[in-house]
């Protein structure tokens, strides 16, 4: 389980930037339509909307960065919205950290396009798209920005706190 900012659980993923606000912004009556479909067209009506984020980031493993990104997720699953998948190796569902993957601003054509063929190649150590573990991650931003909880609006926010609650819920078997 995840805690945002010391107040929301989260289960599944929490993240800022591009196409994060797809699936409450893509209308019911298309998804009830198209189903997955639907959310790659809400997601293409954006695609020209996509903004670098300046965005300080600090990890409790002693990680620090400073960059503008156009994505930033921290998940515990080794698919994010069906679209950014992590090879399953890489994924300890029940170790205490959280995959945080960063999506770097792309600087023109050709960068954008490599990025995108990394991360279908699932390849996160591409200069451009990283991803490291980590128990706990605090972001800083110039301005309010948007974040989303398990797919869900979850506010503006100009600092975000987002720590991993190990073995917060525990599943029994008969």
């Amino acid at each position: 389980m995840g805690r945002f900012n010391g107040g929301p659980y989260f289960c599944y993923t929490a993240s800022y930037g591009a196409f994060t606000d797809t699936s409450y912004e893509t209308p019911q009556k298309l998804k009830n339509r198209l189903g997955h479909t639907a959310y790659l067209l809400q997601a293409a009506k954006v695609i020209g909307k996509i903004r670098p984020i300046h965005t300080k980031i600090k990890t409790a493993e002693g990680f620090e960065a400073e960059d503008d990104l156009i994505y930033c997720g921290v998940s515990n699953s080794v698919s994010v919205a069906g679209s950014i998948k992590i090879k399953r190796r890489e994924v300890g569902l029940n170790d205490g950290r959280f995959e945080l993957i960063m999506i770097q601003y792309p600087r023109d054509v050709a960068q954008f396009a490599n990025t995108i063929v990394k991360a279908l190649a699932r390849d996160f150590n591409y200069d451009y798209l990283r991803m490291l573990h980590t128990s706990r991650a605090e972001f800083e931003f110039d301005e309010p920005i948007p974040w989303t909880i398990d797919g869900e609006y979850a506010g503006e926010h100009t600092k975000v706190v987002i720590e991993n609650v190990h073995n917060a819920v525990q599943i029994f078997r008969r």
